[in-house]
């Protein structure tokens, strides 16, 4: 099944006074109440958490230090911390993965996907060099 084979992936933010991504979540009544909710935390803070699930395996959790993910941070986990993310998972299963954005590319920005497109032609290369041989290349280095 293909579904085995992706690495699904998200990030959520979690606060120290209960509130959670209002984005998700929504409050339905067949008449308008003026829903409001009231926050007394004076000092609301709060952290946020990237993980992953492929098959039976969950990766993560990994922190995003000091506020809210950019294209920079996201950068960094993609190259610098992922590997040691993925340290646990079965190489057969690192073989077939096919890596799942969430889709939220608004903070990502253009270093990032400049980093994915560089990556796959220089794979999409590797492979062309050994006649086809090697198409792992194209999915996983």
């Amino acid at each position: 099944m293909f579904t085995k084979n992706v690495l699904f992936t998200d990030e959520s933010t979690f606060y120290n006074d209960c509130t959670v991504n209002q984005h998700n979540s929504h409050y339905y009544a067949v008449e308008n109440p003026r829903w409001v909710m009231d926050n007394y935390i004076q000092d609301r803070w709060g952290v946020n958490v990237w993980g992953g699930v492929i098959g039976r395996h969950v990766i993560g959790p990994y922190f995003f230090d000091d506020g809210a993910v950019n294209g920079e941070r996201y950068l960094q986990l993609l190259q610098e911390d992922l590997d040691d993310l993925l340290e646990d998972v079965p190489l057969a299963v690192l073989q077939r993965m096919w890596f799942m954005q969430d889709g939220a590319f608004t903070g990502r920005g253009l270093s990032m996907l400049d980093r994915v497109n560089a990556c796959t032609i220089r794979r999409l290369g590797q492979c062309i060099e050994r006649n086809g041989q090697a198409f792992e290349h194209l999915f996983y280095e």
